[in-house]
């Protein structure tokens, strides 16, 4: 008789009755809540399951661009050249490899210099000339001060004339009403859009960072790094100190300076956009700059490539699982700084317009004609 089923139903079994094929009698009370032990033994069963379950993670993949690829790559092939010895092909590889990262840093370094000279400079002097019409034509030139950068300011305080606006050409309005500033909330949206991609890409930056580098066991041996799965593919369980400072600063360290100054820049540039349209349109333009590292690796990476990045993953029994709550707390705190930071920039970090006086959405709403589309 099976050993899990409880003892009262056992007892009923091996009776005389039970046995000469007799009926027997248990009430529902007896047969659900009369063996406390046994119901106690099978839920502690259950827990340890769960437990059991729980601390054994699956491993984690690497992801497919080309940071993953080098860090399989510097794995599989350390890993032969240690215990194998070295071989032109294995060498290939790895430079290979290296050299398809070091051209994504290239390729976003580069377009981060063009963005910034090429785009945001030239926007920029266009957006100042814009709102330095409108602060001598609203406050008049004997009540505005020259900033810095040679633009005119309205003095704290100084009476705002709509007179001066509406006396402007209908172009000119429209133009001041399409400076990003001048629609706060849109540009708002378009900005915390922008920069929640950026701390997507960072965030799984960190999270490969966290289970590659900072939970996974140190190993002396190189041939301790990496173990076969009966699944078919490879898990790294453990990285000597060595592999690990060269893939942080080789892998990890680019990836998020590079996506955070790209952020920046983004800001700068959408701040900078002449038309609301073109905000819209920029925005989008600006996230295939983050999706170079994917884009290099499934154009120029090998077929191997591909099935190495595949196979080789993160060991989940050599990881250090967070405390429980720890996940929400970790979003949490991208949310919060996904929306303060859009808003810290837009009121006190960004240099497009110095001195902004967040004095144009109001005068634009009084203004209905430029909206009109029979205009």
């Amino acid at each position: 008789m099976d050993r899990r089923t409880p003892p009262l139903v056992r007892s009923h079994l091996s009776s005389p009755n039970a046995e000469s094929g007799g009926r027997f009698k248990v009430s529902r009370d007896e047969l659900l809540g009369g063996d406390e032990e046994w119901q106690s033994r099978s839920a502690g069963s259950d827990e340890d399951s769960a437990a059991e379950s729980f601390n054994t993670p699956d491993d984690h993949p690497l992801g497919e661009n080309i940071y993953a690829l080098l860090i399989a790559e510097v794995m599989q092939s350390y890993t032969k050249i240690w215990i194998a010895g070295a071989s032109m092909l294995t060498v290939a590889r790895l430079v290979y490899a290296a050299l398809l990262m070091l051209a994504v840093i290239f390729l976003q370094v580069f377009l981060l210099q063009a963005v910034s000279s090429k785009l945001c400079v030239p926007a920029m002097r266009h957006i100042r000339q814009i709102y330095d019409n409108y602060q001598i034509a609203v406050y008049g030139e004997n009540n505005t001060y020259v900033t810095v950068n040679g633009f005119h300011r309205g003095i704290d305080g100084a009476e705002l004339h709509l007179q001066g606006f509406m006396a402007l050409p209908l172009e000119t309005k429209v133009e001041v009403c399409s400076v990003p500033l001048s629609q706060p909330h849109f540009t708002y949206c378009i900005l915390l859009i922008w920069t929640m991609t950026c701390f997507a890409e960072i965030r799984a930056t960190m999270r490969l960072f966290y289970f590659a580098l900072v939970s996974i066991d140190t190993v002396d041996r190189v041939k301790d790094c990496i173990v076969e799965r009966e699944e078919g593919h490879k898990a790294i369980v453990g990285v000597t100190q060595g592999v690990r400072y060269f893939m942080g600063i080789t892998c990890f360290f680019p990836r998020i300076a590079s996506t955070l100054f790209l952020n920046y820049l983004g800001c700068r540039w959408l701040v900078s956009t002449a038309s609301l349209q073109d905000l819209f349109l920029n925005s989008l333009a600006l996230e295939f700059m983050l999706l170079l590292p994917e884009l290099i690796y499934r154009t120029f990476a090998t077929d191997r490539a591909w099935k190495l990045t595949e196979t080789i993953m993160i060991g989940g029994n050599s990881l250090q699982l967070p405390k429980e709550g720890t996940g929400l707390m970790v979003s949490l705190f991208w949310v919060v700084l996904a929306i303060v930071w859009v808003y810290v920039y837009m009121v006190y970090i960004q240099q497009v317009l110095p001195g902004y006086k967040w004095d144009v959405r109001h005068v634009c709403q009084q203004v209905p004609e430029i909206y009109d589309e029979s205009a």
